[in-house]
């Protein structure tokens, strides 16, 4: 299977994030929303879920990263048209298994997300139940943070799911971490920085 490029928007209001979506529309068929608070990152984006009612409706698929504390009850919030997978940090985590029940249920795809300095080990009992494992390679926050190399070994541990590489991607690194392993890749700021949101995009798949 082919690496998967999906664009990421980490935003503090809903208007940037709106924007941003319908520019997406043109050029890709999924997006990656960061959501983050700051008792979890120290950081704050966009976390409004009611306000994705007010979208137009579309083929655009969304993917939520939960970077917050999230239990069974509140990452119900998130169960919104055209979220189809959502993500939540096992460092933020009550009862993984719960959440997990509710998105089955729900009929959602589940991703389990992985801080840098956090051992796969953690997350092994759940791999069976969900189908992405996010493998972030900067520290939960803000678009632009440098790579950190040391989790590409992360992947050769984790089976039978996809893995997700999250933050620092960049024109440099995207093949190296294509070449890892990664079934999907997440940029930001490789897309949405300077120039074309939609050229770069393009770059960066001629990369790998």
């Amino acid at each position: 299977m082919s690496t998967k490029i999906i664009p990421s928007i980490n935003v503090q209001d809903f208007e940037e994030l709106k924007k941003r979506l319908t520019l997406l529309r043109t050029f890709s068929d999924w997006a990656h929303l960061d959501i983050a608070s700051k008792e979890f990152t120290n950081f704050e984006t966009w976390q409004n879920p009611v306000e994705l009612e007010r979208l137009e409706k579309s083929d655009l698929k969304i993917e939520v990263h939960l970077m917050m504390h999230v239990d069974r009850n509140s990452i119900r919030k998130w169960l919104r048209e055209g979220v189809k997978r959502i993500i939540f940090h096992i460092e933020a985590a009550e009862e993984p298994e719960q959440i997990i029940k509710v998105l089955k249920k729900e009929k959602r795809e589940i991703g389990i997300a992985l801080n840098p300095e956090t051992p796969v080990e953690k997350i092994k009992p759940f791999l069976k139940f969900i189908d992405v494992v996010t493998v972030l390679g900067v520290k939960p926050g803000p678009s632009g943070q440098e790579f950190q190399k040391s989790v590409l070994e992360k992947y050769k541990n984790i089976e039978g799911v996809k893995i997700e590489a999250d933050g620092g991607v960049s024109r440099e690194n995207i093949a190296a971490i294509a070449e890892a392993g990664a079934d999907l890749i997440i940029a930001g700021s490789a897309i949405f920085g300077a120039g074309n949101p939609e050229e770069n995009l393009r770059v960066l798949k001629k990369l790998i």
